[in-house]
């Protein structure tokens, strides 16, 4: 899960913009389409996010972590503010950044070494465009993972 650069992509020659690639999962007896990936870009700055896996302030919620995770924003979507859960199982140092539709990076919301726990993230997007932007979690050599939001005004 998560964002991947296109050299992970097994066996592949070449990526297209915007492609999504189905899987096919058995539903009570019969297969049901979802799209399972979508790439993004040509070239060798290409990435593509699994879907299925898809700053005002940081609060730690105290709660004791069990495993690393990135949760959905919510609301979502949203209009300007919303929040971002995280938890960490042990102390290390962790990035949160926000891109948009392109890659780029907009803001980063964390950038620290925190203390094993669950925390929350106050995102405004006051200044942004209306769009569906990216956010990326990684901690250390340990966990990484992004997920999907939409900015409506």
């Amino acid at each position: 899960p998560g964002l991947h650069k296109r050299n992970d992509i097994p066996a592949s020659g070449f990526v297209a913009p915007s492609v999504a690639i189905y899987k096919y999962t058995p539903m009570g007896g019969s297969l049901e389409k979802r799209p399972a990936f979508v790439y993004s870009g040509v070239g060798p700055n290409s990435m593509y996010y699994d879907q299925e896996n898809l700053p005002t302030g940081i609060s730690n919620n105290n709660g004791n972590a069990t495993d690393y995770r990135l949760s959905q924003n919510y609301p979502n979507p949203f209009n300007p503010t919303t929040k971002i859960d995280f938890a960490i199982l042990r102390g290390s140092n962790v990035k949160l950044t926000v891109y948009d539709m392109l890659g780029r990076e907009v803001t980063t919301l964390v950038n620290k070494f925190l203390s094993s726990g669950t925390y929350t993230v106050d995102f405004d997007g006051a200044n942004l465009s209306s769009g569906v932007y990216f956010y990326r979690i990684e901690v250390e050599n340990n966990f990484s993972d992004i997920k999907k939001m939409i900015l409506v005004k």
